[in-house]
C-alpha cells in the first residue's frame, strides 16, 4: 500500500517537474517572439537599408550654376547631399562647404557616386556665374542652385527648412538667417536624412556611406567596365562622349553580349540625362560620312553586338545638362527577352584613339 502511494506520490512530482519546464520554456519563447517583435516594430523600413525613407521632401526645377535648367531628379543615379545658404555668408555656410568637401575626401574614390548641390537663398546675389566661382573655390564638383525667389521658397517649405532676410544698417546690406541642415537623398531621390552636419558629421558620413556602398543597386552595377545584372544579356564597356557644354546631344558606346541560346532584341534605351535614345549608324557613301536610325537592333544568340564610334551608337537626343568627364551617367537598356538591364557609362571624352564624326 506504502509502496503504492509512494510511486504516485513520485509520478506527480515528476509531472509537476515537467509543467514548470513546459511553462519556463513557453516564457522563454513569448519573450524571444517579444523581442523580435519589439526590434522589428522600432527599426520599421531600416531593416532593409538602415535608413528610413523620410514623408517630406521630392523633386524640383531650379537653375544651376551655368545657367541650365536643373532638376533635383536629373540627378538619380547619385547620392545627394543637399543645402541651403547664400555666398555672402561670412561664417555659417563656409564652415558647412568645408565639411562637405572634407566628406568627399573620406569617401576616397567613391566620392563620384555622391553630389553636393548648394540652393542659394540669395537669388538677387548669387547669380549663377557668383555661385559657379564661389563654390569652385570649395570643391569643383559642387553645383550651385538658384531660381525664381518664390521658386526657393517653394523648394525650402518641402524640405520644412525656412530663410528669412535681416536688414543691416550700414548702407542696403542685408543677412539671411536660415536653417542649417543638410539633406541626404538616395540615388532614387528619396529622402533619407538631416543633419546639423557640425554637431553630426560622423552620423552622415556613416549614412552616406550605408546609400554609397551598400545600396542594392550599387551591389548590382558592380564597375561601370562590366555588369551583369540579367544572366542572359551583359554589357561591357559603357561609356558617354564628353561634348562642349553647347551641344544638346551626345552618344553612348557599349558591347551587348548574349548568353542565352536564343537572340534577343533591344527595345529601348532610357536615362536622366536625354529626353529620347536612339540606335544610329554612322556609314560612309560615295565619299560623304551620313548617319541613319535604326530600329530592329538584334544581339544573336550566344553572340555580341557592338555600339562604337564610326558604326552603330546611342544617340542621346535633347539632353538636359551636359554631362561632365568622370561622370556616371545610370541608363536603362530593356531587352525584349532579357528585360530590362541598368547600367552606369562613364563620360569621357574619347575611348582612345577613335575618330568618331560625333
Amino acid at each position: 500500500m506504502r509502496k503504492g502511494l509512494a510511486i504516485i506520490k513520485s509520478f506527480r512530482v515528476r509531472k509537476q517537474i515537467m509543467k514548470s519546464r513546459l511553462a519556463l520554456n513557453f516564457k522563454r519563447v513569448i519573450a524571444l517572439t517579444v523581442l523580435l517583435g519589439v526590434n522589428a516594430f522600432f527599426t520599421g523600413k531600416v531593416l532593409s537599408n538602415e535608413l528610413p525613407i523620410l514623408d517630406f521632401g521630392g523633386d524640383f526645377t531650379l537653375v544651376n550654376h551655368n545657367g541650365l535648367t536643373a532638376k533635383l531628379s536629373d540627378y538619380q543615379g547619385k547620392v545627394v547631399v543637399m543645402s541651403f545658404g547664400f555666398t555672402s555668408c561670412p561664417d555659417i555656410c563656409p564652415v558647412t562647404l568645408n565639411q562637405l568637401k572634407q566628406l568627399m575626401s573620406k569617401l576616397g574614390d567613391q566620392s563620384v557616386d555622391l553630389q553636393n548641390l548648394f540652393i542659394s537663398i540669395d537669388p538677387k546675389r548669387d547669380t549663377p556665374s557668383v555661385l559657379k566661382e564661389y563654390l569652385g573655390y570649395f570643391d569643383s564638383t559642387f553645383i550651385g542652385l538658384t531660381g525664381k525667389l518664390d521658386e526657393i521658397k517653394d523648394v525650402s517649405r518641402k524640405y520644412h527648412s525656412s530663410f528669412k532676410k535681416h536688414n543691416l544698417k550700414h548702407k542696403e546690406e542685408y543677412v539671411f538667417g536660415h536653417t542649417v541642415s543638410v539633406f541626404l537623398i538616395d540615388k532614387k531621390g528619396q529622402l533619407r536624412g538631416h543633419y546639423k552636419i557640425e554637431s553630426e558629421f560622423e552620423r552622415l558620413l556613416k549614412d552616406v556611406e550605408t546609400l554609397v556602398f551598400s545600396d542594392a543597386d550599387k551591389e548590382q552595377l558592380k564597375t561601370s567596365s562590366h555588369i551583369s545584372i540579367k544572366p542572359s544579356m551583359e554589357v561591357e564597356g559603357a561609356w558617354i562622349r564628353a561634348l562642349p557644354p553647347t551641344v544638346k546631344s551626345t552618344v553612348a558606346y557599349m558591347t551587348f553580349k548574349n548568353k542565352g541560346s536564343k537572340a534577343d532584341q533591344l527595345v529601348g534605351i532610357t536615362s536622366s540625362l536625354a529626353k529620347v535614345t536612339e540606335i544610329h549608324e554612322s556609314y560612309v557613301e560615295d565619299g560623304i560620312a551620313l548617319m541613319r536610325r535604326v530600329n530592329d537592333i538584334v544581339v544573336p544568340a550566344n553572340g555580341e553586338l557592338k555600339l562604337e564610334p564610326r558604326g552603330l551608337h546611342a544617340m542621346m537626343l535633347d539632353i538636359n545638362k551636359a554631362p561632365k568627364e568622370g561622370e556616371e551617367i545610370l541608363l536603362t537598356l530593356s531587352f525584349k527577352h532579357a528585360g530590362d538591364v541598368s547600367i552606369y557609362a562613364r563620360v569621357r571624352k574619347s575611348a582612345g584613339m577613335d575618330h568618331s564624326h560625333h
